[in-house]
């Protein structure tokens, strides 16, 4: 995992054939993660990308993900997600992920890249409930500076790996971990 850390080449960039800007710092790093669990875990699958962002330059997980052959719904709160590239593979929608219109158990997985950082620990430990309720299996979560992203997930899911990618030049460190849910 950490190999990506010390690279800086123009190929560190491309994550399957999908260019990821320099600028985005810890993005590639994250989204690398985010691709290989998601990979690890089968071909096609049905995955949520929860506040997946409406810009060209850093928010380009659910094209990687559909170029390894994953099916995507992407949503965010802002409507300028509706402004993306349409791609076959990624369905977007303007929902909240503290309140998801979708059943129980819909997706195979579902990820959220550096969301929870943004929110007060109140929200961010409802949209955890909401994002464990909408999958069937695994939720891969990334947030900058989060020692306390475990302890939110504690009786909730099962933890199957947790660690901070540590960048030179960022400060705080941006903590990763893929958690299952617990059964009811």
């Amino acid at each position: 995992m950490h190999g990506w850390l010390a690279r800086d080449d123009s190929l560190s960039w491309t994550i399957h054939s999908v260019d990821v800007s320099p600028a985005t710092k810890t993005r590639r790093e994250e989204y690398h993660y985010v691709i290989n669990t998601l990979n690890a875990l089968g071909d096609k699958l049905h995955v949520l990308d929860a506040a997946t962002g409406y810009t060209h330059t850093y928010h380009m997980l659910p094209y990687i993900a559909a170029a390894c052959g994953h099916c995507v719904s992407a949503v965010d709160i802002n409507p300028l997600t509706m402004n993306m590239p349409a791609h076959p593979l990624v369905e977007r929608q303007v929902m909240d992920i503290g309140h998801l219109d979708y059943a129980d158990n819909h997706f195979d997985a579902v990820v959220c890249v550096s969301v929870l950082e943004h929110m007060n620990r109140d929200h961010a430990a409802r949209v955890i409930i909401e994002l464990l309720r909408v999958t069937k299996g695994p939720i891969v979560l990334t947030a900058d500076n989060a020692v306390w992203l475990p302890s939110m997930l504690a009786g909730k899911a099962d933890i199957g790996a947790a660690w901070a990618f540590l960048e030179p030049h960022l400060d705080p460190p941006v903590y990763a971990l893929d958690a299952i849910k617990l059964p009811p």
